[in-house]
């Protein structure tokens, strides 16, 4: 069972509990199944959580805000941080720092061995020796021993030792030792040792290559009982040791070469022993002119190991395939970056007796932006004022993050700069004052793009016309001229305009320019009754104020003619 610490951070100013915290177990051993949990100060709604592992990004966090390790090993080790984002101001918040110290559930075992006389001949006693936390001391251990890469008796026990006969062939090989917690599913193998028993008047050529860095071991053995006869060796004509046992811990190339021992009055014949030296690992670099990996720059990576033997291949993987194969040169030739070079690279050297792997090496080309696209939402290029316009501005290729502003008229529009991964949007209530022409620009730090220029129309629909008379009296004498004026004070041109007098249309006419527009007549009786104007721009229909109007007819009166003409009759 895991304790649990709760890492409270103060805040070096104000003497508060910290935003956001770490939660961690108090200590972490092998195998074990670690709960990480990034917890927010009461009151504090943060998004966008995230866990960091030495400074690098481990994990996008879900609702519960916790990180799992299943099976913990020392790799696990490291520093660890909670990043989030305050809902309320989008203010970052990161958590302090804790290491967490994986240890080790028990030490990587080591096999010995040790020869014995017996009634039923020389025996092997085979130890696998290692080290169990005293936290831990309640795991029972399994052991396993393998010769040749094969099981030695019936399989693992809880004994970490075996016995085995020395008799001669079946003695001689590659050993090796496992121990495991079959509980957590941690298991460490051994070293391989190398064990070769030599019998005097039969000799066993080693047709193996011992690997430098292993154990080997020489055993000189007799058919019959060995009990007071001496036992000595040698390496070409020099003496090295005494026993019926000849090891060498850590076998070196300078060990190559024939051995021979001799008991009592027998000496075997030579048994040549030959060293491999093991390749190294591989070490993987990139090398560009600048710092920072941009698409288009040409790359050369470089495969290396420190030692090996003289003749190896090479092969360069991305993803897993295949790149380049050499034999000549550890050096794939230079190639231009494209976006599809992104991702995990590693190269193998195998020099004939196992390859070698190198570590990933990761990169990420940076695409820098194209042309932007900046598109209406709605499409439509004329729209009608107090509706809702959403300018998106998206680039198809650029590396993230990007920055994302846009513009009318060459000005920066207020509050549109802004960071994305999927494009940016822009939203407001149309205004007359929003016509013009916008365009958007992206930036991810490699030379800004501007976008294609996208006129914008705002239509204003029209207000209610104001009718008016010229002159103002609203009793005019018939023949009289009078003049109609109407006008809507807002709207976009062309406006139609109709004059009625009750519902009969008196005249129509469409404004292109200018404000309103008039209509002259001479009055008669007829002309008498309610009058009122329409206002029309596609966009509805306004009806204007009714104006009344009188017409007043002229009365007749006598006249008398000179000359005796009598009388006469005029309309006044």
């Amino acid at each position: 069972m895991l304790l649990w610490a709760t890492l409270l951070v103060l805040a070096s100013a104000s003497g508060q509990f910290a935003t956001l915290i770490l939660q961690t177990p108090l200590s972490v051993f092998e195998g074990d199944s670690v709960n990480l949990r990034c917890l927010a100060r009461a009151g504090t709604e943060l998004e966008n959580m995230e866990i960091y592992k030495n400074g690098e990004l481990l994990a996008l966090l879900g609702e519960n805000n916790d990180f799992n390790i299943r099976r913990a090993s020392l790799e696990n080790s490291g520093n660890y941080h909670c990043m989030g984002v305050k809902k309320s101001n989008h203010e970052p918040v990161v958590s302090k720092r804790v290491k967490i110290q994986v240890q080790e559930l028990f030490s990587r075992p080591v096999l010995t061995d040790s020869l014995s006389e017996s009634t039923h001949g020389n025996q092997v006693t085979l130890s696998c020796k290692t080290q169990i936390l005293p936290q831990k001391s309640n795991v029972i251990l399994q052991f396993c021993f393998y010769r040749n890469n094969q099981s030695l008796e019936s399989g693992c026990s809880n004994n970490p030792g075996l016995q085995i006969s020395a008799i001669w062939p079946h003695y001689s090989g590659f050993y090796q030792c496992k121990a495991g917690d079959v509980t957590s599913g941690i298991w460490k193998e051994s070293q391989i040792s190398q064990i070769y028993e030599q019998r005097v008047a039969e000799v066993q050529k080693a047709t193996e290559f011992v690997t430098e860095g292993q154990e080997l071991l020489l055993i000189c053995s007799v058919d019959r009982n060995p009990k007071n006869m001496n036992f000595y060796w040698y390496k070409k004509r020099g003496y090295l040791s005494s026993g019926a046992k000849y090891k060498i811990a850590s076998v070196k190339n300078s060990d190559a070469g024939e051995y021979y021992c001799r008991a009592g009055s027998f000496t075997s014949k030579p048994v040549t022993i030959k060293v491999r030296v093991p390749i190294s690992q591989p070490v993987l670099t990139a090398r560009t002119r600048q710092t920072q990996i941009v698409e288009g720059q040409q790359i050369i990576l470089n495969c290396e190991v420190d030692r090996s033997s003289p003749e190896i291949l090479y092969q360069f993987l991305h993803e897993d395939t295949v790149l380049w194969e050499t034999k000549t040169s550890s050096i794939l030739a230079s190639f231009s970056l494209t976006a599809k070079h992104s991702g995990n690279y590693y190269c193998i050297a195998n020099s004939g007796f196992g390859p070698k792997r190198s570590k990933v090496l990761k990169l990420s080309v940076i695409v820098p932006v194209s042309q932007p696209i900046l598109t209406f939402h709605p499409a439509e290029a004329r729209t009608v004022e107090g509706s809702v316009l959403t300018l998106h501005c998206e680039d198809p290729r650029g590396s993230l993050p990007i920055l994302y502003q846009f513009y009318r008229e060459k000005l920066l529009l207020p509050r549109s700069s802004t960071r994305s991964d999927t494009g940016a949007s822009y939203r407001f209530s149309l205004t007359e004052a929003h016509s013009g022409n916008y365009y958007c620009t992206a930036d991810n730090g490699f030379g800004s793009k501007r976008s294609n220029t996208v006129s914008l129309s705002v239509t204003v629909p029209v207000s209610q016309p104001i009718l008016t008379f010229y002159p103002a009296e609203a009793q005019t004498i018939e023949g009289s001229v009078l003049t109609l004026h109407c006008e809507a004070h807002r709207g976009s041109l062309p406006i139609l305009y109709q004059f009625y007098l009750e519902t009969s249309l008196l005249d129509r006419s469409t404004v292109h320019s200018g404000v309103g527009t008039s209509y002259r007549f001479s009055l008669t009786e007829a002309h008498s009754g309610n009058y009122y104007r329409t206002a029309d721009n596609g966009f509805g229909s306004k009806r204007s104020n009714t104006m009344s109007l009188s017409v007043i007819g002229k009365t007749w009166v006598p006249i008398l003619k000179k000359g005796g003409g009598g009388l006469g009759i005029k309309k006044k």
